[in-house]
């Protein structure tokens, strides 16, 4: 029995009606009776009078549900995303598994496994990155299956690569990445912004493997193709990335000026949650650069811009920057009231272990300024304890390198050389 003819006996039953009823009497029993079998393929005007006698519209037969019910999972769907881009992950989840709800009871596996890669890339961000990377696993094999040449599966390799970067799989990452291209390539449907966010990609894990060149091509498709739609919010991320490229090949100039031209696209659209992510980014720039006065100010400026925005990440890895720049300015106390506040945001939110252990990293290093080491290496054993939760090590390389340093304050030069040998280690590791 077909998809359509399970929909059509399925609600004829409900709503009492035969065979014949069903279409007026204009079809004969036995035409309905081989549509529900799967035998026959309804013409447009059978569909249009089962619609009609059935009290449906007649999207129904195709989805399970009616308009009304596919409008209510299309708008969820969106909302989930928006409450992802927005890290209300939790509330994200909830708002697909609503959507998963609706496919499940219409018994519409299109919209089952849609709301499924939506919350897995929930998942992701929230730190539940296998057991996104499970239920990925499932949709690839569901749209190889019905959809092989599909858009939607050529997005699941897309969410796929975004975690295996995160893992720290760069290799791996970048093959994904090329699949979901030959993907793209085939489907009957356009993915230029699909491209786009994979060529954006394509350019961090290049730059964070030391392939500068192949970053730098990357980061040029994906400002070239938003150049060509005319899409401001993409051609801004595009040179968002173009501008985080650059400060990796320490092109400053170049970088502060794809980040100024972010800037002024993100202010012409009102944008102020990326705009406070990009002063984030422009705060970091100018920290490399050695110029803290400025990246304070930058930090500051994000920080400004996220009142009337709840976006508690962003205001919190805003917080370290500013903590981290007057760290280095010799200001302590305000570095260490500035990592109280990021902390204090962060309470609870354990799925951040990166910026969580920063936040004591940073801490650390202001107590060990101050000659407080008993404070210090409370803190640092902190910082240690989120970034052992993550897969990368690189992170806890820089905690080893303060704990060398302590080690050496503490007069215990064996134990600290052994330290700095194994940090050092553990940041070859990960060069990124």
């Amino acid at each position: 029995m077909s998809t359509v003819g399970k929909r059509l006996r399925k609600l004829r039953k409900e709503k009492g009606l035969t065979q014949t009823e069903v279409t007026g009497g204009q079809y004969s029993k036995e035409y309905v009776s081989q549509v529900e079998l799967g035998k026959t393929k309804p013409s447009r005007r059978a569909v249009k009078l089962f619609a009609k006698y059935l009290d449906v519209d007649e999207s129904y037969f195709e989805t399970g549900v009616d308009l009304a019910g596919s409008e209510r999972f299309e708008n969820l769907m969106a909302n989930g995303e928006v409450l992802t881009e927005r890290r209300e992950y939790l509330e994200a989840m909830k708002s697909f598994d609503e959507a998963r709800t609706i496919g499940e009871k219409a018994e519409n596996q299109d919209f089952i496994w849609r709301s499924e890669v939506g919350r897995a890339w929930a998942m992701h961000f929230s730190g539940k990155r296998r057991e996104a990377l499970t239920i990925l696993a499932e949709a690839r094999a569901y749209y190889e299956d019905r959809h092989p040449n599909s858009v939607e599966l050529a997005s699941v390799f897309y969410r796929v690569a975004s975690i295996r970067e995160a893992l720290g799989d760069l290799k791996l990452s970048l093959l994904i990445l090329d699949e979901a291209l030959k993907i793209i390539d085939r489907a009957a449907l356009p993915a230029d912004h699909l491209r786009i966010r994979i060529y954006r990609l394509m350019a961090s894990i290049h730059a964070k493997r030391h392939d500068l060149q192949a970053g730098r091509e990357a980061a040029e498709s994906a400002l070239e193709l938003a150049k060509r739609l005319d899409d401001r919010k993409s051609l801004a991320e595009a040179y968002w990335e173009s501008a985080v490229l650059e400060e990796r090949r320490r092109e400053f100039m170049k970088a502060t000026e794809y980040a100024l031209r972010a800037r002024d696209i993100l202010t012409e659209l009102g944008d102020q949650q990326d705009m406070a992510r990009l002063m984030c980014d422009l705060g970091k720039l100018k920290q490399d650069m050695g110029r803290h006065d400025e990246a304070v100010q930058h930090f500051e400026t994000g920080l400004e811009l996220l009142r009337a925005v709840d976006d508690p990440i962003t205001r919190a890895s805003l917080l370290n920057g500013v903590a981290e720049s007057k760290l280095a300015l010799g200001d302590i106390e305000t570095s260490l009231d500035n990592t109280s506040k990021s902390l204090a945001i962060m309470e609870g939110r354990e799925y951040e272990p990166s910026l969580l252990g920063a936040g004591h990293l940073l801490r650390a290093k202001a107590y060990l300024a101050r000659k407080e080491v008993g404070e210090a290496r409370r803190e640092l054993e902190a910082a240690k304890t989120h970034f052992e939760a993550l897969e990368t090590s690189m992170h806890l390389g820089g905690a080893l390198k303060l704990e060398g340093d302590l080690l050496l304050v503490e007069g215990r030069t064996e134990e600290a050389a052994g330290t700095f040998r194994r940090a050092l280690e553990l940041i070859e590791m990960n060069p990124c």
